[in-house]
């Protein structure tokens, strides 16, 4: 039920926000924990010793995680396996807005761009596009059935999600979606270079436009507008 959710969500519970905002400042505090890259992919996770006894008094068991972004990482070693082996033709695509396009030809593609007003999510525009591309689509709102582990909608219309700000812990969208694409960029960077500016109080364009200096493009609804970072004509009003 939602009240019964609603003892779960920081965004409405007192003492679930308090919980939500000392694990955040545990895990954002670089003197709590700290990350060592050992080369031929492997990683450390050092933890403080106050770090460390608060986790086991919560119950914490799993202390590195990707949690929601995992897939963007699968796909990437995926896609990596698959080209070292000659197999370009491929489409890699998850349910929760990770796609990786292999194909080096000229065949034709399409993303459907989706856009929230309220309660209603209609398809604005499409983005079309040929040959190899990365794509990730990051969105504040459920799709389908398949969305359930990752959104909550609440009868009164309010929708709780795994988009955590790192600084409080609660969940934040600027914006109601955003749709980064890159020919060079993995989905693990993209999301990765794209997540502050959607899990954040307030949008930031011109953070859009830098990263589309870097080749990392995107296209997002504003009122009855939809805005492409990209100087091209491959996004067409549905």
């Amino acid at each position: 039920t939602d009240a019964e959710a609603a003892l779960y969500d920081p965004m409405k519970d007192p003492e679930a926000q308090e919980l939500a905002r000392e694990t955040a400042a545990y895990c954002a505090d670089p003197n709590m924990v700290d990350v060592e890259l050992l080369g031929s992919n492997q990683a450390k996770l050092c933890v403080s010793e106050a770090y460390l006894k608060y986790a086991q008094e919560c119950g914490i068991s799993v202390y590195l995680d990707f949690g929601w972004m995992t897939n963007a990482f699968i796909i990437d070693y995926m896609a990596q396996a698959l080209e070292e082996e000659g197999h370009v033709f491929g489409y890699l695509s998850s349910v929760d807005g990770f796609n990786r396009n292999l194909d080096i030809r000229t065949t034709n593609y399409s993303q459907n761009i989706f856009h929230r007003r309220d309660n209603t999510v209609y398809m604005p525009a499409i983005l079309e596009y040929s040959g190899a591309m990365s794509l990730v689509s990051l969105r504040d709102y459920p799709m389908s059935e398949k969305d359930r582990w990752t959104y909550y909608a609440y009868g009164d219309g309010s929708i709780s999600h795994v988009f955590l700000n790192p600084a409080d812990g609660m969940s934040r969208a600027s914006i109601d979606g955003i749709l980064a694409y890159s020919r060079d960029a993995g989905c693990a960077e993209i999301l990765l270079k794209n997540a502050p500016v959607f899990i954040a109080e307030d949008f930031d364009s011109d953070a859009l436009e830098a990263l589309a200096r870097e080749g990392i493009d995107s296209v997002y609804c504003e009122e009855n507008s939809v805005i492409c970072t990209e100087n091209t004509d491959s996004v067409r009003i549905a």
